[in-house]
């Protein structure tokens, strides 16, 4: 259903953003945010000012949003016309900022995580120089928002004070600590068992 029917060995190595989506989801997933903006838009959920709908948690409406606005941007070809381009990196763009509307902290941080390797696999083709400016513009972006949105930047701030507090121990137990002791959790784990499975054999 997400990608076109052809076989690693017909996929060029240089240029397989044309087999990242099928044509009809190039359409759709444009339709499919403006659409998801709208219902939100006039129906809100309950945890405004986030933005999202009544039956969705902010989290996952802004993680799905900054997906959809990736598969946009992968899917942009070095074959597409120049107005296919824009319309494309327009959606990206559109999806990232639906992102920030629900101030969902996992789809900015998978956002970060997903451009990181949009400019990996795409490094030969941009060349370093474009990388380097697309960087820049990048940090220029994200200091612009802190500096100029007050969600935003009250977002940033509450996840740095949590940090701080789990890192010291005056509390664990917050969003960010919960996530971090997960994390934490994760990693003993592994290195108790790095090549199998652990499991409590009681159950």
């Amino acid at each position: 259903f997400f990608f076109k029917q052809k076989t690693a060995y017909e996929i060029s190595r240089s240029d397989w953003s044309s087999d990242v989506c099928s044509s009809d989801l190039e359409i759709l997933i444009p339709l499919s945010l403006i659409g998801i903006y709208l219902y939100a838009l006039f129906n809100p959920g309950n945890y405004l000012p986030r933005l999202t709908n009544p039956y969705v948690d902010p989290i996952v409406w802004g993680n799905f949003c900054m997906i959809l606005g990736f598969v946009m941007l992968f899917s942009i070809g070095r074959s597409d016309h120049l107005l296919v381009k824009v319309i494309k990196s327009s959606f990206f763009v559109f999806g990232a900022y639906l992102s920030i509307l629900s101030q969902s902290r996992a789809g900015w941080l998978a956002g970060l995580v997903l451009l990181i390797a949009y400019l990996i696999i795409y490094r030969q083709e941009l060349g370093y120089k474009k990388i380097i400016l697309l960087l820049l513009a990048f940090v220029i972006v994200i200091i612009t928002l802190y500096g100029l949105s007050p969600s935003i930047h009250a977002r940033v701030d509450t996840v740095i004070v949590e940090i701080n507090n789990w890192m010291s121990g005056t509390q664990k137990e917050s969003s960010s600590g919960y996530r971090l002791t997960m994390w934490k959790m994760s990693l003993y784990l592994l290195a108790q068992a790095p090549c199998t499975d652990y499991r409590d054999w009681l159950w």
